[in-house]
C-alpha cells in the first residue's frame, strides 16, 4: 500500500470498506523486514519464520470494515462498472451517461442520510447511557 496509506487512517479506513476485508498496516518502517526474517532464519538465529516474526514484526493497527459503507461501495463499483466498460473498449456501443451523474449524487445523499441517522444513534445511546 506505501507511505501514503501507512500514515493516512482515512485511507486505510475507505481500503477496509471497499475491500470490506480488515487493513493491517505497521506502526514502523517494514523496508526489507521480510528479507531480514529470512537472512536471519537461514543463518539459523530463529527455528520457524513465525519465531523472528515474534522477534521482529512491529505493532500494528488493524482498521476493520464498517459494515454501513459496504452498501454504498458496492453501488459505486456498480457505476464504475458501467463506465469503465463503456470506455475501456474501442468497440463499445455508445452509452447513456445521462444517468450517472444523478445516481451518484442519489448515492451521495442516500450516504449522508445513513451517516446522519447513525450520529443521531450514537448521540442518543450516548445521553442514555450517561
Amino acid at each position: 500500500m506505501g507511505v501514503v496509506s501507512a500514515k493516512s487512517p482515512v485511507l486505510n479506513q475507505v481500503y477496509a470498506n471497499v475491500l470490506n476485508k480488515p487493513i493491517i498496516v505497521p506502526e514502523n518502517d517494514v523496508t526489507g523486514l521480510g528479507s531480514a526474517i529470512f537472512a536471519f532464519l537461514a543463518a539459523g538465529e530463529f527455528r520457524t519464520i513465525e519465531e523472528a516474526q515474534e522477534a521482529f514484526c512491529p505493532v500494528y493497527q488493524t482498521f476493520e470494515p464498517q459494515g454501513s459503507s459496504r452498501a454504498v461501495y458496492e453501488e459505486l463499483f456498480e457505476n464504475y462498472r458501467h463506465l469503465y466498460f463503456a470506455f475501456g473498449r474501442k468497440d463499445s456501443a455508445p452509452l447513456a451517461l445521462g444517468g450517472v451523474l444523478p445516481e451518484l449524487r442519489r448515492v451521495a445523499a442516500a450516504s449522508r442520510t445513513r451517516v446522519d441517522t447513525s450520529e443521531r444513534s450514537d448521540h442518543n445511546l450516548s445521553r442514555a447511557l450517561a
